[in-house]
């Protein structure tokens, strides 16, 4: 046996050598590996929330356009809303609005994740003209 510092020791082998020799590049090997998945975890559940997020403010908004056409007796209330849908990048999935105006409407968003994978979140709202 060697010894190396303060009371360390490492078995040799009988050419001299140290059986832990490499064990180092193993261990960051097996680090930087389960870095790389958590970054990549990390990234996709921040696409996944931004999807989520623009699919519940496209719903929002036009949500209020419906109701904001409908308090303004506008003829197709759904129209303002599909219109504020597109320019948001979202698909109007619904659409009603009632005899007082209260819009209810709901969308779907695409959008791409890593790798390209494909990223979809669903949103729906609810408004209701004031005053």
């Amino acid at each position: 046996m060697s010894s190396r510092g303060a009371g360390v020791s490492t078995r040799t082998t009988a050419a001299g050598h140290s059986r832990e020799r490499g064990a180092g590049t193993v261990l960051v090997l097996g680090f930087s590996a389960l870095v790389l998945l958590a970054a990549s975890v990390a990234v996709l559940v921040g696409q996944a929330a931004t999807v989520r997020h623009r699919a519940g403010a496209a719903a929002d908004l036009a949500a209020l356009a419906a109701a904001r056409a409908g308090a303004d007796n506008v003829p197709a209330p759904c129209r303002a809303a599909l219109a504020v849908a597109v320019r948001n990048a979202a698909e109007l999935t619904s659409c009603s609005v009632d005899r007082h105006g209260d819009a209810r409407v709901g969308v779907a968003v695409a959008g791409t994740g890593l790798g390209g994978g494909r990223l979809s979140a669903r949103g729906a709202s609810r408004a209701a003209p004031t005053g």
